[in-house]
């Protein structure tokens, strides 16, 4: 984040030193030293966002499928509020051309395919796009910058308040709107000033985003807008256009996009390298196009320029940056002891992870009462790691559909001590790129978190954040740099399998070509990968580093060998495998098993019983998911089925684990096995122990708190100042749990939070306030288990209340004034 913010504070001071060498013209357009024509826009308010009619049912569709919760505009339009641009400026006709780049950097190549939307520069980084405003700015001494995304808005609006400036279909390009300006809402996507984040519902003046983020604002139209010829590349078998991001709806002057500023190709050297080995030997059978082949492209090429502004920079403060919720209130100590279970006892629990709404519920009630905007319902690819400071965090790709661009991701934490998960946040996301398939991996205490973007134009194979403080600030976005093949020839797609070699190579799993799997690495500690050329038999395959350093692979995905999962194995660090049969049954589609080598050497193993009616396996009744260890390297397994446990329907039976869909797991230091489920009803986290999968036993209850064993604990602020003081002892079990009253602190003592325990179970008053000492929100646990859920504007007013039980929504009040 610290670059962010530097980044952000050299715009801010760029502008300025400027403003007294040279006034803009005084015409209302002029053509500038480099061919540049610049068309003066004057001061005025207009309503910034979703647009208050419901757009038409053709718009909001895509491909023909209706999609109700946008006929408001996305979650991020909203809410739509008055906006002042107080001073005129001056803003480019159309966007820079490659041309006019090329005088700026005479070595930009350029190139003429499809993507190009040739005149204009496009593949370039936010940060190329600031360069060239500041080179000009110089050249000129005029105050040269891209435009806020509110002056974008009203120059592209120009007076209407349509989904288009031409009213409610789509302009054909270089048509221009009220105001003059081409290509507002075709062309290439273009870069913005700020940084993303939602709206503000108050009225503004020449708002410039918020002081920092991860991805800045990108207008003009959607990313995701791959082409028949490269889907079939990456998906290996013909597939209908995935052009998703070329919809109309995505062009609409309200619509935001957003990537990290760094999006651009990697340096020259790279992608020579790369565009040296494009041509991996293939599969067998008829050869599909490849986009490197077809277009001669690598990594960054993607459709996003930019067009400038004359006029200096707004006096407006930078609004203050709002964390995702996961990131709030983080204890970086860890309290001892590390206690947990009895070992030689069996040990098994569950609870639910994620609220439970409908789709419609929660577009029109759950964004308003208290869930982020733009949680979805469809969750999966689960994935899960354990923090230094002992807490978990859960990541699972996040939406309503699989192939929308509108998905993004999300992260839920389970507090250490806690028996209940936090409301999950929608991050991180890249706007209007479908986000997917994420991984999340513990490296010695710096925690990676990455995904893949499969439909984006210009896309990596993958991209990664890491964090060192437990999870609260990240590092800035980065992409994954390639310096032979462009990151094998299969999807930008990850699997949650991640690990270093003896050697401190780092490896990571991805899907493949087809139902194929196979490692990234890198041997410079993430700066370069390579593909280490590999194959093995299986999609969303698990991988394990074995103690004899061979690498072990179960393949999945509708792959089997007469009915049983696919064993792979390499001793050559993945350049080749040899195939053979596993004892465990094969899997189906919609579904990747996860396999770790746990702290006392044996192998853990989850996955669905998926293939049951297979004739060649015998003993697995679908449908359900099981758990099982091996003590000999894979060669047998003992199996137990998971169950729902403690955790109960509403005719209060333990619910049924019918799948453990895109699964996770993680081993913590106590040495209890957690499980992050995904696809099942509801999403489960399952605690076990080893002893519970050789033995069985019954699940075990809520526990009681040893009083003997309690202690006060305080973490402080630098300077001193305290930031946290809680109470936590153990249980009747064995497990570190959380009890009595834990205040967290502002750095101005100002109290921030504060959540009663008892044996790690929330109860009575919970309350979240904002720095100005105002209720944020407050929760009231009542001994029936119901819990109401209450939102305060910023004067102590109420703006809605809910009523939940084992997180599902039973009934709700908005207060629409």
């Amino acid at each position: 984040m610290k670059q962010n913010l530097l980044a952000a504070a050299a715009i801010a001071t760029l502008i300025p030193s400027l403003t007294a060498a040279a006034a803009p013209p005084e015409n209302n357009q002029f053509t500038n030293s480099i061919g540049i024509k610049m068309l003066k826009i004057e001061a005025g308010d207009f309503m910034m966002g979703a647009d208050s009619t419901p757009l038409p049912d053709d718009l909001a569709a895509l491909e023909g499928r209706t999609r109700k919760r946008l006929k408001n505009g996305d979650y991020d339009e909203t809410p739509c509020h008055h906006v002042t641009i107080s001073e005129p400026f001056y803003i480019s006709e159309t966007e820079v051309t490659i041309e006019q780049f090329k005088k700026f950097r005479p070595e930009f190549p350029g190139f003429k395919a499809k993507l190009d939307h040739h005149p204009y520069v496009s593949a370039i980084s936010w940060y190329d796009a600031v360069a060239f405003c500041k080179w000009l700015a110089e050249k000129e001494a005029k105050p040269y910058r891209l435009p806020t995304e509110a002056e974008w808005e009203y120059a592209c609006r120009a007076g209407t308040n349509t989904p288009f400036s031409s009213g409610c279909e789509l302009p054909d390009p270089e048509t221009p709107n009220p105001w003059g300006l081409k290509n507002m809402h075709t062309g290439v996507r273009e870069w913005c000033l700020d940084w993303h984040a939602l709206y503000h519902d108050s009225p503004q003046t020449d708002p410039v985003g918020p002081r920092y983020g991860w991805t800045k604002v990108v207008r003009g139209g959607g990313l995701d807008t791959l082409d028949r010829r490269t889907m079939s590349f990456y998906f290996g078998r013909d597939i209908d256009p995935w052009e998703l991001g070329e919809s109309p709806f995505y062009a609409r002057s309200a619509n935001r996009a957003a990537v990290p500023p760094a999006f651009a190709p990697p340096p020259p050297q790279y992608q020579a390298a790369q565009m040296k080995c494009i041509n991996p030997p293939l599969p067998p059978g008829p050869q599909l196009t490849s986009p490197y082949r077809a277009k001669g492209l690598v990594a960054g090429w993607h459709n996003i320029g930019f067009r400038i502004v004359l006029a200096p920079m707004p006096d407006t403060q930078p609004a203050a940056f709002q964390p995702p919720f996961f990131q709030t209130c983080v204890k970086q100590n860890t309290p001892e002891p590390d206690s947990g279970p009895d070992p030689d006892e069996p040990f098994y629990a569950t609870t639910r992870i994620f609220p439970e709404l409908t789709s419609e519920q929660m577009v029109n009630l759950g964004w308003k009462i208290g869930l982020p905007p733009g949680l979805g319902t469809n969750w999966h690819n689960g994935a899960v790691v354990a923090l230094p400071n002992g807490d978990l965090l859960a990541c699972y790709y996040n939406g309503f559909v699989e192939s929308d661009p509108d998905l993004s991701l999300l992260v839920a934490r389970l507090r250490r001590g806690s028996r209940q998960w936090d409301t999950p946040s929608v991050w991180p996301d890249f706007l209007d790129g479908n986000d997917a398939s994420p991984f999340i991996w513990n490296d010695n205490a710096t925690i990676w978190l990455g995904w893949g973007c499969p439909h984006l134009a210009g896309g990596y194979p993958f991209q990664w954040t890491t964090s060192t403080d437990n999870g609260q600030t990240w590092s800035p976005i980065k992409f994954a740099v390639f310096n032979s093949r462009p990151g094998g020839y299969g999807r930008r797609q990850p699997i949650n399998a991640a690990f270093r070699g003896p050697d401190n190579t780092i490896y990571i799993a991805f899907d493949g070509w087809g139902s194929t799997s196979g490692l990234w690495a890198s041997a410079d500690n993430g700066k370069t990968f390579f593909d280490t050329g590999g194959r093995i038999l299986g999609l969303h395959s698990t991988f394990v580093l074995r103690d004899d350093n061979s690498i072990l692979a179960y393949g999945t995905r509708n792959r089997t060998i007469n009915g049983f999962c696919p064993e792979n194995v390499s001793r050559d660090w993945g350049k080749t495998w040899t195939i053979s049969r596993s004892p465990m049954p094969g899997q189906g589609g919609g579904k990747n098993p996860i396999m770790l080598k746990l702290a006392g050497g044996r192998l853990l193993y989850i996955s669905d019983i998926h293939k049951a009616d297979d004739p060649n396996l015998k003993g697995f009744t679908r449908p359900g998911a099981y758990a099982c260890l091996s003590e000999d390297n894979a060669n047998t397994w003992t199996i137990r089925r998971l169950i729902g446990g403690w955790t109960l329907n509403e005719n209060k039976e333990p619910v049924t684990v019918k799948t453990a869909g895109y699964v996770g797991a993680i081993q913590t230091r106590d040495g209890l096995v957690h499980i992050v489920t995904s696809r099942n009803t509801p999403n489960l986290h399952i605690t076990l122990n080893e002893a519970w999968i050789l033995h069985g036993g019954q699940p075990q209850p809520p526990e009681q708190i040893k009083p003997e064993t309690l202690k006060h604990y305080r973490e402080t602020w630098p300077g001193g100042k305290t930031r946290v003081t809680y109470t936590a002892g153990i249980g009747n079990q064995g497990n570190f749990l959380l009890h009595g009253t834990q205040n967290w602190f502002y750095p101005t003592r100002q109290k921030q939070w504060q959540a009663n325990y008892n044996a790690g179970r929330k109860t009575g008053t919970e309350t979240y306030y904002r720095p100005d000492g105002s209720k944020k929100w407050q929760r009231e646990y009542a001994e029936s288990g119901n819990v109401i859920w209450t939102l305060f504007d910023k004067n102590g007013n109420i703006k809605a209340e809910s009523n939940w039980r084992n997180k599902k929504l039973i009934s709700c009040k908005l207060n629409d004034n």
